[in-house]
């Protein structure tokens, strides 16, 4: 008990300090807002230069005009959405994922960019990501422009997905002393069932579904081994579809390939050299300065042989951030021609599905109904609209916040009579291919996770709990009664949970039906692929869910067919930034930090009192004898 009391003030105290960091956080955002106003995003969105531990110079935007290397950072977070509050706290910055890969596409038609330098230290990329990032990177090679990549250190748990992208360079370089370790994917589920029950607590949940695995954790000490098999499956997908590419690059079958892995997954930077993993062990400004001399990039009239690069020690000078950088023909986008052009229209919704009025998740950014009209609202302003694209990226979450925003989407292609692609990044289950079946067709990218077609309900019992620190539950209706069942006195009862069932095989029969007339599948065909089963894109696809494998940009030229269009450009939609939005998303993520303080603070308190008067009854009661 003295160990959950000091956990529980430990995690109040943390709780306190984040919320007093907010305010700091709200000056800097602020400050940030106020330098970047004047560099709204434009088609396809435009990030600003952010430093990460191996960078270049702060760069303005710029056009190239004259033979230069694109630069890309591939370290810190990269987000989808360019609206969202995307805190981050690791200092890297959060990176835009489609401006990258856009503007790399852009990059290898540029007679001025002459190669390419990719960066990686400890991001976040996901795996999904990295496929359309690594296609971007085949089409920039596939211009016979020289790549390198330089990794400061391949060790981190998610290096996988960036070593692929490094398999498309010329090059793979590595720091000396470093570490590169390639193992395939697995999931780790920690179970609390165990942890509930010693401590008062219940979870009561019902699921549609037999591998609608969400609550398992609360109310199981181990996987359900259908839920095993259908996890293994998808990971086994997705560890096959990366190590397939590390296969061609070693000669070999990709079940060999990863059956070494599977036993030597490790290696020094020194061995993966000799193993031929990668090409060179260097340090990041010799690998720099010896690709400038490659290119004979640097020199003038006066220095002859002599690099100016050399003599003005500006290494960097020869290179564009690509995040700084403009091609030509995203200059031509700032002009008033674009508006007798033809417009694909791109939303991007990314994050937890919630009801309007949801608030904030501190596990990152939310889909609301308001926030999808609001959008469409904008899409339907566009002049010359003929197709729209939605771009999902989200776990899930409110079944009726998911089935208003699947209507809205199905109206505005009613009223504009427009095809609309659906396109699922790195997942797109339960909430998340609901939405998506509002499309006439649904892409993913070959390790998309997808899926989970199934309904769960439920709550915590908390009572016995509270009971066990002197907090007593007293009501003024008797405990039975229908007013406590959504309460967290007790338990649903027969009869509650016979009518909650009914409701949730509705609800269930409704998310199929949103199924089998997006996807022309009967209902048995919908329930054999349905029941909460996850599935990589590539597999998706063979299930019937999915239509074609391919990112975004594959799903805006899909946009393009369907429409007949060929002279069109793609278009990003957004809610315009403002300091009043920001406001109130930083307002709203603290909210959500002050709220789970507080009811901390109170059970702390309660903790305390419960602690004290125990002692005190126990003193009096000595004293008494």
């Amino acid at each position: 008990m003295a160990f959950i009391k000091k956990t529980i003030r430990v995690l109040y105290l943390l709780l306190l300090h984040i919320f007093s960091v907010v305010g700091i956080l709200t000056v800097v955002m602020l400050m940030g807002i106020l330098m970047t106003i004047n560099n709204t995003v434009n088609t396809l969105g435009e990030g600003n230069q952010r430093q990460g531990l191996l960078s270049l110079s702060m760069q303005k935007t710029e056009e190239v005009t004259k033979p230069k290397i694109l630069f890309v950072s591939l370290s810190g977070q990269f987000a989808e959405d360019a609206e969202g509050l995307h805190i981050d706290l690791s200092g890297k910055g959060t990176k835009l994922i489609h401006t990258y890969i856009h503007r790399i596409y852009e990059a290898a038609e540029d007679e001025n960019i002459k190669g390419m330098l990719l960066a990686y230290s400890n991001g976040q990329l996901g795996v999904a990501q990295s496929e359309e990032l690594r296609a971007a990177v085949a089409h920039f090679k596939s211009k016979n422009k020289p790549i390198r990549f330089y990794a400061q250190d391949f060790g981190y748990k998610n290096a996988l997905p960036y070593y692929t992208i490094a398999l498309e360079a010329d090059k793979i370089y590595m720091q000396p002393s470093s570490t590169l370790i390639l193992h395939e994917l697995d999931v780790q589920q920690n179970f609390f069932a165990d942890l509930l029950k010693e401590q008062g607590l219940a979870a009561d949940f019902m699921a549609m579904g037999a591998y609608k695995s969400f609550a398992d954790r609360f109310t199981r000490s181990s996987f359900n081994e259908k839920v095993r098999q259908n996890m293994t499956l998808l990971v086994d997908d997705i560890s096959q579809n990366n190590f397939s590419l590390v296969a061609k690059r070693l000669g070999k079958s990709s079940a060999d390939t990863l059956k070494h892995f599977q036993q030597l997954p490790l290696y020094s930077s020194e061995r993966a050299l000799r193993n031929k993993l990668i090409t060179d062990v260097a340090y990041f400004d010799d690998v720099k300065k010896a690709y400038v001399e490659e290119l004979q990039l640097g020199k003038t009239e006066e220095d002859g042989d002599k690099k100016e690069a050399d003599k003005n020690n500006d290494i960097d000078d020869n290179f564009v951030n690509v995040e700084a950088y403009m091609s030509p023909k995203m200059k031509f986008l700032k002009s008033d021609d674009i508006k007798a052009k033809d417009k694909i229209g791109v939303i991007v919704l990314e994050g937890e599905i919630i009801d309007n009025g949801g608030g904030a998740s501190l596990e990152g950014e939310v889909i609301t109904p308001a926030q999808v009209e609001t959008k469409l609202k904008h899409a339907s302003k566009i002049e010359n609209l003929k197709a729209l694209v939605v771009r999902i990226n989200s776990p899930g979450g409110s079944a009726t916040a998911s089935e208003t925003i699947w209507h809205s989407i199905k109206a505005f292609k009613e009223e504009h009579n427009i095809p609309v692609i659906t396109s699922m990044g790195g997942i797109a289950a339960s909430g998340g291919y609901y939405i998506a079946c509002a499309g006439d067709k649904i892409m993913a990218d070959a390790n998309t996770i997808t899926g989970s077609i199934g309904v769960i309900f439920g709550k915590f019992v908390i009572k016995d709990f509270l009971k066990k620190w002197g907090v007593n539950m007293d009501y003024l209706k008797d405990e039975s009664s229908v007013s406590h069942a959504l309460g967290f006195s007790r338990k649903f009862n027969e009869r509650e949970r016979k009518y909650l069932v009914q409701h949730l095989e509705e609800a269930y029969t409704t998310f199929k039906t949103r199924v089998s007339e997006a996807r022309n599948l009967d209902m048995n065909a919908v329930e054999n692929v349905a029941q909460g089963q996850v599935w990589s894109g590539k597999r998706a696809i063979e299930k019937g869910l999915v239509d074609e494998q391919g990112g975004l940009r594959e799903a805006i030229a899909k946009a393009a067919e369907l429409a007949a269009t060929e002279d069109f450009i793609p278009q990003m939609i957004q809610e315009p930034r403002n300091i009043f939005l920001m406001l109130k998303q930083i307002t709203q993520r603290a909210s959500v930090l002050f709220n789970a303080a507080n009811v901390v603070n109170k059970t702390t308190q309660a903790v305390e009192n419960s602690t004290k008067a125990r002692a005190q009854f126990k003193l009096e009661a000595h004293e008494m004898q």
